[in-house]
């Protein structure tokens, strides 16, 4: 009796492990049967993540689901409840709620598999914190880089001067390369200390305060004038390149040793025409920038040749 309820219980064994086997033989892999995007996700919480799959066994009108086990780490979504065209193609979208971890199923006819979305809080907005700004000048332009750690690369950040010792309306350029990164230029309005820059980005706010000083530039038409303005060449005619060096050059020398103007930052040149001889001049014409510190004004330069 012994012998055989021990055989019995051999058997029984037997049974069971086999039962198991057969279980787990039963999953897919995922991989292989909704494509190489279906595979375990990290998804931010509020923030969708959209994988594209494809099904290994392609059916017309085969029935598509999807089920996060726990809906509150992550809810899912799929693009299509059926295959109406026999593709395989759908999406599944996953959205995290909350931080954690959950196993999402997708069905497509009579197969199943199941991959483990992480899901992790979302990382607030930030100002770099050695942002500062830069001192102003009376009437003069100036810009700083501002870029937002963890930014979403979607939201415009909003600056604006205090309409007291900073013009009110300030620019803002976007970065073409980062859209988290921005050009701010703001104006001086009133010699002061404390001038106020409010950036908001969101619901992320900051002030950052301006010392603005006066005004401190040379006029050009004053610095120059007369004589000042003639560029002579003794070796035929001025390129333009050759007139803008030459203008620098004076306007460097009139504002002394210590400046050093320079293209773009400090003057803007226009209107180059070469002159044709001795007898019938060339002109360029030199504009202060608007984020120049050393000079204000415009001033047209007469190009001369001696031979």
């Amino acid at each position: 009796m012994k012998k055989l309820l021990s055989l019995l219980g051999a058997i029984g064994m037997v049974a069971t492990s086999s039962s198991v086997a057969v279980a787990c033989n039963n999953g897919v892999n995922g991989t292989k049967q909704f494509g190489e995007q279906f595979k375990d996700t990290e998804v931010t919480v509020g923030t969708p993540v959209v994988l594209n799959l494809v099904a290994a066994n392609k059916a017309k009108d085969a029935k598509i689901s999807a089920k996060s086990a726990d809906e509150k780490i992550a809810k899912v979504s799929v693009s299509a409840e059926t295959d109406a065209n026999g593709e395989g193609k759908f999406d599944l979208t996953i959205t995290g709620v909350a931080k954690g971890q959950v196993v999402i199923t997708v069905s497509y006819g009579d197969k199943s598999a199941s991959l483990k979305a992480t899901v992790k809080e979302a990382t607030k907005p930030a100002f770099a914190d050695t942002l500062k700004a830069e001192d102003a000048m009376v009437g003069v332009q100036t810009s700083i880089e501002v870029s937002i750690l963890n930014g979403d690369s979607k939201t415009v950040l909003k600056a604006e001067g205090d309409d007291s010792k900073l013009n009110k309306e300030v620019t803002v350029v976007v970065d073409n390369t980062d859209k988290n990164k921005f050009t701010v230029t703001y104006t001086g309005k009133a010699e002061g200390e404390d001038g106020k820059l409010s950036l908001t980005y969101g619901e992320l706010k900051k002030d950052l305060t301006v010392k603005v000083v006066s005004d401190a530039r040379k006029a050009l038409d004053t610095l120059l004038s007369g004589g000042a303005l003639d560029l002579k060449s003794e070796a035929g005619a001025y390129s333009e390149a050759q007139a803008k060096e030459a203008a620098l050059k004076i306007i460097k020398t009139k504002l002394g040793d210590s400046a050093d103007p320079k293209e773009t930052i400090d003057v803007v040149f226009s209107g180059f025409e070469a002159s044709k001889s001795t007898s019938e001049d060339g002109k360029l014409v030199a504009t202060a920038s608007l984020s120049s510190k050393l000079i204000k004004g415009t001033v047209n330069f007469v190009l001369k040749q001696t031979s």
